[in-house]
């Protein structure tokens, strides 16, 4: 037995499915909004450049049976033109104007001028038959139904204006229709409104599933290249990353910078303060250094463990070390507590920096490799400063610099090989005879040579 309760509910549900969207895409509503208007109006611009055609080939044959000499034809051949005319601009309109909500509009005056157009058809084959004509009607109703994606509840309004004005023109001139018409048109427009609502929801949901799709594809090929716990570029990306700048600087000639940073006593910190509050601490730390640099030339990521690397496109020496102190001085400003660092009572970080100006017969690999050996002669020269590599230092100087000032330059008094910057925290500089400079950098140098594969796990023995 049927309860009028159940028609009642099912009755609601239809319409509410009508008037409102697929459920599920809330949040991308507004994309998906954009994504039919384009669907809609690359379909306009065809239905539209179709009907064109056969108007013009309909207003040719009509001007020739008129001069021929039927002149009963000459309102349908008017009609025609007058459609012809509003076609054309509505053509205009798909093709040239981007404004979204101006071409709603015009796809809906389409539709509403389209079967108006095919009422007057319609009429016009009615007055020279005994019965109604409606195949026209018919017709084009399906048609323009099928051929774009419409909101239910606006076509099914003007869907039942078109089907009033058509019963009610055929009765103002007295026009007969059999039952078959009558049959015809109410199964006609049935199903034009089923066409219109299985394929707006159709299409919103395949244009949604799409968007989420492609929305998760992007976020699972981002997390692929991002460190889950900073939030940083990983060691992937960097190395993508570090690929292509150093093409790019080697094609244009332009330098390149690339530091390494380490926090210093770590592992010291993890057995002191546990394992989460060291998590916390390299979020601190990369939050620093995703804040300070954020250039597009900027690449910033985590390289492993407690290390952190810095590439800098366009960046000469100055801009290097300038970067290094930058470093220093905010890593000193987070002020987290350090009790076991024999370095400062607080985290701070040793740095490595290399700059080039990558020739032909320059690798990549060696680039990253100096980078990481002066980040191993800064740790070695007492941590809480940066080092930079070699032959970045010309005249009388050699291959190693090593600067320690947290929160100013560090400076460094010539001597031999190397120039070393004293003090942390103040702006004193030692002067290093050339000998005994020499002697150092080369035990410093030979014993990185001696440990590339570990150098982290030498400078870490704590």
């Amino acid at each position: 037995m049927i309860k009028p309760k159940a028609i009642l509910n099912s009755t609601k549900k239809l319409l509410k499915n009508i008037v409102s969207k697929p459920q599920g895409f809330e949040d991308i509503i507004d994309l998906c909004d954009k994504n039919i208007v384009k669907q809609n109006r690359r379909r306009l611009i065809i239905a539209a450049a179709i009907i064109f055609v056969l108007e013009i080939a309909l207003l040719t044959t009509l001007l020739i049976d008129y001069l021929g000499g039927n002149p009963s034809i000459m309102p349908n051949f008017g009609a025609n033109a007058v459609f012809t005319i509003l076609l054309t601009g509505i053509f205009m309109i798909a093709v040239f104007v981007k404004n979204d909500m101006v071409f709603i509009v015009s796809k809906y005056v389409f539709v509403f001028l389209t079967l108006v157009l095919s009422v007057l058809l319609s009429f016009f084959d009615s007055q020279t038959k005994s019965n109604g004509e409606v195949a026209a009607y018919i017709m084009v109703l399906l048609m323009v139904a099928s051929a774009l994606i419409f909101r239910p509840h606006i076509f099914l309004s003007i869907q039942a204006f078109i089907f009033v004005t058509l019963f009610v023109l055929f009765a103002a001139f007295r026009i007969n229709m059999i039952i078959s018409d009558y049959t015809n048109i109410f199964i006609s427009n049935v199903f034009a409104a089923f066409i219109v609502y299985y394929g707006f929801h159709t299409s919103y949901k395949s244009t949604g599933n799409k968007i989420l799709v492609d929305r998760q594809k992007k976020q699972l090929t981002n997390e692929a290249k991002v460190d889950i716990l900073t939030g940083l570029f990983n060691r992937r990306r960097l190395n993508e990353a570090l690929e292509n700048e150093w093409r790019r600087a080697m094609r244009v000639k332009t330098s390149l910078a690339i530091i390494f940073i380490d926090v210093d006593y770590f592992k010291k910190f993890n057995d002191t303060y546990g394992h989460l509050k060291g998590d916390e601490c390299l979020t601190a730390v990369a939050n620093v250094l995703k804040e300070r640099f954020r250039r597009v030339d900027e690449y910033v990521g985590r390289y492993g463990g407690e290390e952190f690397v810095i590439l800098m496109a366009n960046a000469d020496l100055e801009k290097g070390v300038a970067a290094c102190n930058l470093v220093l001085d905010s890593v000193r400003k987070l002020n987290i507590p350090h009790s076991s660092s024999d370095a400062a009572d607080h985290i701070t970080v040793s740095l490595g920096l290399n700059v080039v100006v990558p020739a032909d017969d320059d690798i990549l690999q060696s680039f990253i490799n100096k980078a990481d050996i002066a980040l191993y002669m800064a740790k070695k020269s007492g941590r809480n400063r940066f080092a930079v590599a070699d032959g970045l230092v010309d005249g009388g100087m050699i291959d190693g610099v090593v600067g320690g000032m947290v929160g100013g330059a560090a400076d460094g008094a010539v001597g031999g090989d190397a120039v070393v910057g004293g003090g942390i925290g103040g702006g004193a500089a030692a002067d290093i005879e050339a000998s005994r400079a020499e002697a150092a950098v080369k035990s410093a140098a030979d014993t990185a040579a001696a440990t590339t594969l570990d150098l982290d796990t030498e400078a870490d023995k704590d």
